[in-house]
């Protein structure tokens, strides 16, 4: 949403780039989630604040990299 009221193609592209990898790491998180049948019920939360519960789940079951991983068809 910031990139896309960026004043300007470059500040656009840059905000892009830069929270790339989050996107990954999310599109991961949705895909762990399917597949122990949780998605919809995570879908359904209520995350306009999604720092209150991010810390958890980085911390205690899933690794930014493996859910970047997980995104791009790896198998560990």
């Amino acid at each position: 949403m910031l990139a896309e009221r960026a004043p300007d193609d470059a500040t656009r592209d840059y905000l892009h780039e830069f929270f790339e990898p989050s996107a990954r790491a999310i599109v991961g998180l949705e895909k762990a989630l399917a597949a122990v049948g949780l998605l919809e019920e995570a879908l359904s939360l209520d995350l306009r604040r999604p720092w209150d519960c991010f810390g958890q789940v980085w911390s205690t079951v899933f690794r930014a990299q493996e859910l970047d991983r997980a995104e791009a068809g790896e198998a560990e």
